[in-house]
């Protein structure tokens, strides 16, 4: 069993949101939530359904490798699989149409934002920010499905709130605000789907030349460990997939930055 289409697929976005992110190089995806069992699409589920589909692949040389890095040797010792936390096993995706910033993307370094590189989470969404304001330059038609001059309003209205609450006790609060501001929840992904993400490219792309999403940078999500801790994903080698946790007042190295998403839930057809 591998990623198939569900017999009923959402609505497309509009032809004037396709054409805006195809000139961009943007990467047009069908994320699905469910398998034709029934059951949700989640980490775990990729880890042990999709493994197996890895492994049966006769076309990679090398072989594909594994879906999520792990311990050869302590196969359960990954922070995300143990309680409290609630991402490996209960971490669901959506079905709708999603815009993914890709290799072809104009700024973009695999897929992640070139000036968001080396910066904080405050400072990616800073670049995301940028980054928006020119996919949606003043005068020109606003999507109907999302807020997008109130998203960046929201996001410099509270930013000088969040700042100094990066450092110190109150770093948590900070996650909190930024994992919520809209910006971040319209055009970051969830780490489930950066999994989700480079799995599905993995298995689309042409057997003699397998593509690997962020194989060797990872993305910043709007995912949150139980401690509060925003979840980073990417650097999907033929080892696995890495997931980890940081601060947001973390200065990142040049391998972490923003992958911009636009998913499209709720147009009509």
């Amino acid at each position: 069993m591998g990623l198939r289409a569900p017999d009923t697929l959402p609505p497309l976005p509009p032809k004037e949101e396709i054409e805006r992110y195809a000139a961009l190089g943007f990467d047009m995806r069908l994320e699905v939530s469910t398998v034709p069992d029934g059951k949700n699409i989640t980490p775990e589920w990729m880890n042990s359904i999709l493994q197996e589909v890895f492994d049966h692949l006769p076309d990679t040389s090398p072989k594909a490798g594994r879906v999520l890095w792990q311990d050869a040797s302590k196969p359960n010792d990954n922070w995300y699989k143990k309680p409290p936390e609630t991402f490996y096993k209960d971490a669901k995706l959506e079905t709708c149409w999603v815009f993914t910033s890709g290799t072809n993307t104009r700024g973009c370094t695999q897929g992640i934002l070139d000036a968001s590189k080396g910066e904080n989470y405050l400072k990616q969404t800073d670049e995301i920010v940028k980054f928006v304001e020119q996919l949606y330059p003043n005068g020109q038609p606003l999507p109907q499905d999302i807020d997008i001059p109130g998203a960046i309003q929201q996001f410099k209205t509270k930013r000088g709130a969040i700042e100094p609450n990066l450092t110190g006790s109150n770093w948590k609060n900070a996650a909190d605000d930024l994992a919520r501001l809209d910006i971040n929840q319209i055009f970051r992904p969830e780490a489930q789907e950066v999994l989700f993400y480079f799995a599905q490219t993995f298995l689309n792309s042409p057997p003699n030349q397998r593509e690997r999403l962020l194989e060797a940078l990872y993305a910043w999500t709007k995912t949150q460990s139980s401690g509060g801790h925003l979840v980073r994903a990417g650097y999907c080698g033929p080892k696995g997939a890495y997931v980890s946790r940081a601060r947001p007042d973390v200065l990142s190295y040049d391998l972490l930055g923003a992958l911009v998403v636009r998913k499209f839930r709720t147009l009509q057809p």
